[in-house]
């Protein structure tokens, strides 16, 4: 399937008039707070970068800074208060060749996305040895297990989310995303999954607050080979080679 970014006016639209990036629900609130827990054990390389870089971030930093700490976003609104704030579009970075020793692409960014295009721009401002953490919704969750985009590489589908009800992200596999990462010499170091079991819950009950209460085994359920395949969310550290 050809990939069609999801509308950037729509994006800035929606983003600009949230209060809460994060859907303030508990599905996605588990979301966070995993993700979050992945981020803190990469702050030493963060204050190692002399730049650190946070793609859709909101304003966000996750307390990853460097000596120098730039935000690329869309929505302007999220970014009125923050330091280093630019007003971009991820597809179309601003920035030099081999620029950025530590980038962030999280919260689900990448699924409004063409990925080929953005960690194709990615790849390029990093230098040589710098270290890039991604996370995204994939098409592996069990939640998709026998719909048209389960495990399809790159698919368009509808998804709940508590910020917009009319919810439509890119899913990408885990493999497509690992064969794009190594198109761009950026190797990875590390994956780290949430809601595995809460994933296979959500496809059964299609209750998204009863699943997200099996998010809180996700430390032993990712590390489960034929459970964690279906898990909801990746977050993956990778490393420029190049």
């Amino acid at each position: 399937m050809e990939v069609r970014r999801i509308s950037g006016e729509k994006v800035r639209s929606l983003y600009n008039q949230l209060d809460d990036m994060w859907g303030a629900d508990s599905w996605h609130d588990h979301t966070r707070k995993r993700l979050a827990l992945h981020l803190q054990k990469c702050r030493h390389l963060a204050k190692a970068a002399n730049v650190v870089l946070h793609l859709g971030s909101a304003g966000e930093s996750y307390g990853l800074q460097g000596n120098w700490t730039f935000h690329i976003d869309l929505a302007e609104k999220r970014l009125r208060e923050t330091a280093g704030a630019v007003i971009g579009d991820i597809h179309s970075l601003p920035i030099q060749p081999h620029a950025v020793n530590f980038c962030t692409c999280v919260g689900s960014v990448l699924n409004y996305c063409d990925a080929v295009v953005v960690l194709g721009q990615i790849s390029k401002i990093l230098k040589p040895g710098a270290h890039f953490v991604l996370e995204f919704e994939t098409s592996d969750s069990w939640e998709y297990a026998g719909k048209a985009v389960y495990r399809q590489s790159a698919a368009l589908s509808e998804t709940f989310y508590g910020g917009d009800p009319n919810c439509r992200l890119w899913l990408y596999s885990l493999s497509y995303i690992k064969a794009l990462l190594q198109a761009n010499d950026l190797a990875i170091k590390k994956i780290d999954r949430s809601h595995v079991l809460s994933s296979l819950v959500y496809r059964w009950t299609q209750n998204d607050v009863r699943a997200a209460r099996y998010g809180r085994v996700d430390h032993i359920a990712g590390k489960l080979p034929i459970l964690s395949r279906g898990a909801a969310n990746i977050i993956l550290l990778c490393q420029k080679t190049t």
